[in-house]
C-alpha cells in the first residue's frame, strides 16, 4: 500500500505562485513572530491531516541583521538583537509549541530544524544571528532530551 502525504507548507509573502505549487501542497502565510498567525497555521494543518496528527514540522524561520545595522557589538543597537532573536529564536519555540499536540498524535513524528554553523562558531561581526542559531540549537537539545 503506498501513502500518500499532504503537506502544508508556510510562505512568508503573499507573493508565493501558487501556481506552480503541487496539488497536494497547501501554501499558509505565517509570521512567525504572531501569535494569531500560528494559530491560523495549526487549526488549517489539524484540518488537513485529521485525526492522524502531524508526522513532521519543518523550522526554517531565519533573519540575519541589516548592512546598516553596524558591524560589530558595541556598534549594534539591541533592538537588531530583540529582532533577530524574535524570529530565529522565540518565532520557532512558538510555532513547535502550537504543533506539539499534532505531532504526539503519531509515534513517529519529527521535527527538523534548519541549524546554522553560524550557531557553532562566533564572530564578533554578525552576533545577533549567530548568538540566535546558538540559541535555537541549544533549545532543540534540550528538546530532544
Amino acid at each position: 500500500m503506498q501513502e500518500v502525504y499532504e503537506k502544508a507548507a508556510a510562505v512568508t509573502t503573499d507573493k508565493a505562485d501558487k501556481s506552480k505549487v503541487v496539488e497536494r501542497l497547501h501554501p499558509l502565510m505565517l509570521d512567525v513572530t504572531n501569535e494569531e498567525h500560528i494559530a491560523d497555521a495549526v487549526e488549517a494543518v489539524t484540518h488537513f491531516v485529521g485525526e492522524n496528527g502531524l508526522y513532521g514540522l519543518f523550522n526554517n524561520a531565519g533573519k540575519g541583521k541589516s548592512k546598516d545595522d553596524g558591524n560589530s557589538i558595541e556598534e549594534l543597537p539591541l533592538q537588531v538583537y530583540h529582532d533577530v532573536f524574535g524570529i530565529n529564536f522565540f518565532g520557532t519555540l512558538a510555532v513547535t509549541k502550537a504543533f506539539l499536540q499534532l505531532l504526539r498524535q503519531r509515534k513517529d513524528s519529527r521535527i527538523v530544524v534548519n541549524f546554522s554553523v553560524a550557531g557553532r562558531i562566533s564572530t564578533p561581526f554578525g552576533s545577533p544571528y549567530r548568538t540566535s542559531k546558538f540559541a535555537v540549537e541549544a533549545l532543540y537539545d534540550a528538546l530532544r532530551r
